[in-house]
């Protein structure tokens, strides 16, 4: 028979134990040689295969045993390529040459091939070729021009497994340098920048550089003072895709210029390339040279107000840049609302060339009160600007607005007369919120016989005069005619050029004055004057009634002028006073003094002049001789039967009673009195005026002529509570005049004050339903507050006692309070014990009549009941409930409120069963719950 066994060693068995390949078969006749061992899933590795052949000896069988020194060598994965690199191409002999790493370490490569493709997956240029030396390979080829080329290696080892690598990049083969681009200064692509006003950054773009072989692998950048230089800025390397590169923190001069260079290197295996230079950028940091700019479209005339409100205008001028000039103008036109002046809004922008000077457009809708400016930039070639602005515009699309306009040079009133026939005279006031008056346009109209005639200038429509005036005389004597009206025209032209017309309502000619038809002292209009002896005789020392009237046939009267002397025709007690238009009037503000009888002296004229329309005076005229004697006096009433006490109260409702004194009439004396009450001054709506009930004292009748001056009235009347009387007493004279007075008024009070209790020891009265006792700890003061009122005669004093029972002072005695409303602590102590404290309050009103209010019992419990006992049962049974009864808790001071009843384990403790209220008068309770 045979076995065989497989190992890592030879004549092993750690793989495959010994075993014979033949003993499923029957016959030796069967027998292959042949032994198969699977499934084994061996790793990379060389095995040993031992074969042991053995005899058929029975007893002692003799065994051969084979043992191969040669391995099996089991290889799974393919060789490893780990780079190809240093690819190098001989354009001159075609030698292509690179070097390959690669191995396998378990069976060894057995083949190695190159080839050339035009990506990494193909070897459409050269196919697989077998090389000998594949660590460093040379082979002649002829590489296609402007074609990539993929160098790669295929390799297999000695179990036929193959691997593929490549080199890194590929290869490309030109003979030819890129094509040139162009370069620009400045940051702005296929833009030229010929100046630049920075001086520590520079930019340079380039396009159109190419190479269609190889392609652009990078650009090269240099910055010099001349064209290929880098003595600003040294060579920078650039990525191949970069068309611009700007350089910061440089130090560029001002008025120098810089050059940039670049460098375009393909991306051939061997590299070519081409250089182009900038034209150069000049350097200007400075600024154009800021010019002025005008609204409007003079520029030599600034425009302040407008009132064309489409119309923009605005010219500039000075504007200049002397190192790279003016590159463009850029003009804005903004605009201020009326009701948003802090806010500007740009509402137009364009820009002009350098060679214009002024802007003009019709295309806008300005409001009126619009604020419009002018905005002008200039920019140099090397984008540095400068702004100037204009003073700004105002749209005014309102006329000039008329305040006054009248006849005359006095702006208080329009003369509709003149006495001139010479010349004229306007005033005015005229107002232009938002453009000012510029100026005046004047002229005079005569109006006769319905025909309206320019008369003022001669030579032309109107004199223009400045808008500060706010008058106009007639500068040239005019032969004005009388009876003829004439009007002024003042046109108003305001900033914008906005015209408002009026007309004075006109004036009519009249020189001659007027004439007084007569003066009357002491009598109304269409009344004669009263003469006793040739005098009229007066009784008011402070002033006087007189009547006027004149007449004034062209203009009419336009005031009277009266005035009082000791004269005829003269002032010297009162100046002339205006009295207007009115014929008849009272003269006040004068201290007439009594004639004296024997001397008759002082007397006193009254003169009167009137002035017409046209402000001519006429001749004075004075009424007849005037008497001063003194005049009738009104007393005083007082409410009840005392004059010395005016009483404001009273709780009588069926009697009243009135005194009066001081009325007097020296010289028509006193005939007789009528009184009154009612529920205002001087009326009797509840007791008509009656001469019935009048007292006249009698040392007043000696000392007057007819009855005396003061006495009493009383009647009976049934009165109201609560409502206010007044009484009036009326004094007739002798002439039939009446002297009146009312009282101040008095008020009918029946009723006592209000006076409640509101709470007592800071405990509301009442406050529980049925209490009538509040009880308190501490033994601190008493407080207390209360409520009072009496609406007719209001409260008047007040008094405090505290007792122990309703009414007493026992405790505290009686204390007056004023008309306060609390108590407060350091007045009142309580008593203790127990006791009952009381507050008494009695209040009484403006009448008398009395209240007296008493606060509920306060008493002071400062001791705790005492102890009863508690009886509870001494087992449970269940342990669910227990029944508990009580009795001899007593409190002597106050009352029990309730009970608090509780289960624990010791004494005072309820951590079985928490304390409950139980109320007053209840004796048991049963706990329910879980007890143990």
């Amino acid at each position: 028979m045979y076995t065989w066994a497989v190992g890592t060693k030879p004549c092993g068995d750690d793989i495959l134990p010994f075993n014979d390949p033949h003993e499923h078969l029957a016959s030796a006749d069967d027998w292959n040689n042949i032994g198969v061992a699977f499934p084994l899933n061996l790793p990379d590795d060389e095995y040993y295969v031992t074969v042991r052949a053995i005899n058929n000896i029975e007893f002692g069988p003799l065994a051969l045993t084979v043992c191969h020194s040669q391995p099996y060598t089991v290889d799974a994965s393919p060789p490893v390529i780990y780079d190809i690199t240093d690819v190098m191409y001989d354009e001159d002999n075609f030698v292509i040459s690179f070097l390959a790493n690669a191995a396998d370490p378990v069976s060894g490569i057995k083949v190695a091939e190159m080839g050339l493709g035009q990506s990494r997956k193909d070897t459409a240029i050269l196919s697989w070729t077998p090389v000998q030396n594949y660590s460093h390979i040379q082979y002649t080829f002829n590489v296609p021009n402007g074609v990539p080329v993929w160098v790669k290696m295929r390799f297999t080892n000695n179990v036929d497994l193959s691997s593929v690598g490549h080199a890194e990049k590929s290869i490309t083969i030109d003979s030819s340098a890129p094509v040139a681009g162009q370069v620009y200064d400045g940051d702005q692509m296929k833009r030229d920048a010929v100046f630049q006003s920075s001086s520590t950054r520079y930019c340079a773009n380039w396009h159109g550089f190419s190479d269609a072989q190889s392609g652009i692998s990078k650009f090269l950048f240099a910055l010099g003072t001349k064209a290929g230089t880098d003595d600003i800025v040294n060579v920078k390397k650039l990525s191949y895709d970069q068309t611009s590169y700007c350089v910061d923190s440089l130090q560029l001069k001002h008025k120098h210029e810089y050059f940039a260079s670049i460098t375009a290197i393909n991306a051939a295996l061997i590299q070519r390339n081409v250089t182009v230079h900038s034209d150069g950028v000049y350097i200007d940091v400075t600024p154009p040279v800021k010019g002025v700019v005008s609204d409007g479209k003079n520029p030599d005339s600034d425009t302040i107000y407008t009132s064309e409100a489409a119309t923009v205008a605005g010219t500039w001028k000075q504007f200049s840049d002397p190192e790279s000039g003016l590159k463009d103008y850029l003009v804005g036109v903004y605009r201020k609302t009326e009701d948003k002046v802090n806010e500007e809004t740009l509402i137009h922008t364009e820009r002009r060339s350098p060679s214009v000077n002024m802007l003009e457009l019709h295309h806008f809708h300005l409001h009126h009160g619009d604020m419009v400016r002018v905005n002008v930039t200039a920019t140099n070639n090397a984008e540095l600007s400068s702004s100037a602005t204009s003073n700004g515009f105002t749209v005014d699309l309102t006329k000039p607005k008329m305040l006054l306009l009248v006849d005359g040079d006095n702006p208080q009133h329009d003369l509709q007369y003149t006495d001139s026939t010479s010349s004229l005279t306007a005033t005015w006031s005229f107002v232009d919120p938002e453009s000012m008056i510029d100026h005046y346009k004047v002229s005079a109209y005569e109006i006769d016989g319905g025909q309206l005639s320019l008369i003022y200038p001669t030579l032309s429509e109107w004199k223009t005069i400045p808008g500060s005036a706010t008058k106009w005389t007639m500068d040239e004597a005019l032969n004005l005619k009388i009876g003829a009206r004439y009007k002024i025209r003042v046109s108003a032209v305001n900033g914008a050029g906005l015209t408002a017309v009026h007309y004075t309502d006109g004036l009519l000619v009249d020189p001659t004055p007027p004439e007084i038809l007569f003066v009357h002292a002491g009598a109304l209009l269409g009344e004669s004057e009263e003469l006793i002896d040739g005098y009229v005789v007066h009784n008011n020392q402070d002033g006087i009634q007189a009547s006027w009237a004149a007449v004034d046939l062209e203009s009419d009267v336009r005031e009277y002028l009266v005035g009082i002397g000791t004269a005829e025709g003269q002032t010297d007690l009162l100046d002339f006073q205006n009295m207007g238009l009115s014929e008849d009037g009272y003269i006040n503000n004068v201290n007439l003094a009594l004639t004296d009888v024997s001397t008759n002296s002082p007397v006193y004229y009254i003169t009167v002049k009137a002035i017409n329309n046209a402000g001519k005076e006429s001749a004075v005229r004075s009424s007849s001789a005037i008497r001063i004697v003194s005049g009738d006096i009104t007393g005083v009433v007082y409410d009840g039967p005392d004059s010395q006490v005016d009483i404001d109260y009273d709780m009588d409702v069926s009697d009243v009673t009135v005194t009066f004194n001081g009325f007097e009439s020296q010289r028509d004396g006193i005939s007789h009195y009528y009184w009154a009450v009612g529920s205002a001054p001087r009326l009797d709506d509840v007791k008509p005026y009656s001469r019935a009930d009048v007292l006249v004292n009698d040392e007043e009748m000696e000392r007057t002529l007819g009855i005396g001056g003061s006495g009493k009235g009383h009647g009976q009347l049934a009165l109201s509570d609560s409502m206010k009387y007044y009484i009036s007493v009326r004094a007739v004279t002798g002439a039939g005049s009446v002297l009146e007075s009312s009282s101040d008024g008095f008020v009918v009070d029946v009723t006592p004050p209000a006076v409640v209790i509101t709470s007592v020891g800071n405990v509301p009265m009442n406050s529980s339903a049925g209490a009538s006792v509040v009880y308190r700890e501490d033994t601190d003061w008493v407080t207390a507050t209360w409520d009072t009122s009496d609406p007719q005669s209001g409260v008047g004093d007040m008094w405090l006692h505290q007792g122990t029972y309703p009414g007493d002072d026992n405790v505290n005695p009686s204390m007056w309070i004023g008309n306060t409303s609390s108590l407060q602590k350091g007045f009142m102590r309580p008593r203790t014990g127990g006791q009952p404290n009381i507050l008494t309050i009695d209040a009484t009103n403006g009448v008398g009549l009395r209240t007296t209010q008493m606060s509920q019992v306060l008493a002071v419990d400062t001791s705790a009941p005492l102890e009863g006992v508690v009886n509870c049962p001494q087992f449970v049974q269940g342990g669910d409930s227990v029944e508990c009864s009580w009795s001899g808790f007593v409190e002597k001071e106050s009352e029990i409120d309730f009970y608090k009843f509780g289960v624990g384990k010791v004494e005072g403790d309820d951590s079985v069963y928490t304390f409950h209220q139980v109320k007053a008068g209840v004796t048991s309770h049963r706990a329910t719950g879980e007890y143990r």
